[in-house]
Order: C-alpha cells, then sequence, then structure tokens
C-alpha cells in the first residue's frame, strides 16, 4: 500500500513522505544480466543516489575491487562474480553506496545492484558500454 501511495506523489514530496513512515525505505535497483564475456577495456558505469558516477572496467584476466575492474577471464558466470566482488569486498570502491546480488544462472548471469540510501534520487541511468550485457537503469526509489 505504501509502494502505491509512495508512486503517486511529486518527486517532491517523496523525502517527506520516507521521512513520516518510518520502516518505508524505497530503495532503488538496477540489473546486469550477461549472455557471454565482455571485452577487455569495456566498461559500465553506476551513478550514485548522490549523483556520484562509478566506472567499472572489465579486464582480461585480472580483478581489482579496489579500483573497480573485473575479470572477464572465463565465461559469464565468472565475469558477472567478480563485478559482483567490484560491490561487495571489504575494499570495494562502492562501499557503503551499494549493494549487490548474483544470479549465476549460466546462460544468463546477472548482478542486481541497489542504492544504499533511499529515495527518487537513486533512479538513475545506467550507462553500459559492455558486449554480451544488458541493463536495466536504477527504479524503485
Amino acid at each position: 500500500k505504501l509502494d502505491v501511495e509512495y508512486g503517486k506523489l511529486h518527486p517532491k514530496q517523496k523525502y517527506s513522505y520516507i521521512r513520516d513512515h518510518q520502516g518505508f525505505y524505497p530503495q532503488a535497483s538496477a540489473t546486469l544480466t550477461a549472455s557471454d564475456v565482455a571485452s577487455n577495456g569495456e566498461t559500465v558505469v553506476i551513478i550514485s543516489t548522490a549523483g556520484n558516477s562509478y566506472t567499472f572496467t572489465a579486464h582480461t584476466n585480472t580483478t581489482a575491487t579496489s579500483t573497480g575492474q573485473f575479470s572477464v577471464a572465463t565465461g559469464e558466470v565468472e565475469m558477472m562474480t567478480a563485478l559482483h566482488s567490484c560491490f561487495t569486498a571489504s575494499d570495494s570502491i562502492t562501499k557503503g553506496i551499494f549493494t549487490a546480488t548474483l544470479d549465476d544462472t549460466v546462460g544468463a548471469a546477472a548482478v542486481t545492484i541497489t542504492q544504499v540510501e533511499p529515495g527518487p534520487d537513486g533512479n538513475t541511468t545506467v550507462t553500459e558500454g559492455l558486449t554480451n550485457v544488458t541493463k536495466t537503469d536504477f527504479t524503485g526509489g
């Protein structure tokens, strides 16, 4: 019921609605789904609720979570697992800004990314430049 009411509000009214309805915490989520591996050097850019951009770069065989680099060496499941670790590792460049879950279904591995901060400012665009990957932009905040 709160989701329906929230969805009908003008964006300027949404933050006060969140504050007034304790326990209502609408966080925006986006999904990246891979059907095969991306190519070395390709990127995806994620924008936080605060408006900061984070770039994640595909690499032939190395994952470095502190810089947002993920390996595309062996297959879509391994690639998406490496990308997922860029959001969840203790040295992640997005620690405290995003959370992520992994669906490691072979043939369509996916990472769902969720903004930590609630509200409509989290409904941002994902700039995806990865071969064999499709995206949905952030919604639900």
